[in-house]
């Protein structure tokens, strides 16, 4: 039964599922703590916060790379072209202006 919805459901909400009803086993193994959770006779959900933690600094590393060259790529087209960002400036000095008057009401 366990297994069915195990192998449905994407990996993602199988482990937020096993951690939030917390695992059927904790043991360390040279400084690392892994939790599992028993899915069928011989078939383990198994996870290690440090390899975890590891994981998600290297997806916002990604993350926040990806930005970089977007960034970059849109500053490229800004600097070649000067009257759209000169628009773009005002339309931000303007959207600043009208918060300010917004809030002082």
């Amino acid at each position: 039964m366990v297994r069915k919805w195990v192998k449905i459901l994407p990996y993602c909400l199988v482990i937020w599922f096993t951690k939030k009803f917390s695992g059927d086993i904790h043991f360390e193994h040279q400084k690392n703590k892994f939790t599992g959770w028993r899915i069928d006779k011989g078939e383990w959900v198994m996870w290690s916060q440090s390899n975890y933690d590891t994981m998600r600094k290297n997806e916002r590393e990604r993350h926040e790379s990806k930005l970089d060259k977007k960034k970059a790529r849109i500053n490229k087209i800004l600097d070649k072209d000067y009257s759209l960002r000169q628009s773009l400036k005002e339309d931000i000095e303007n959207e600043i202006e009208n918060d300010k008057h917004d809030s002082e009401y």
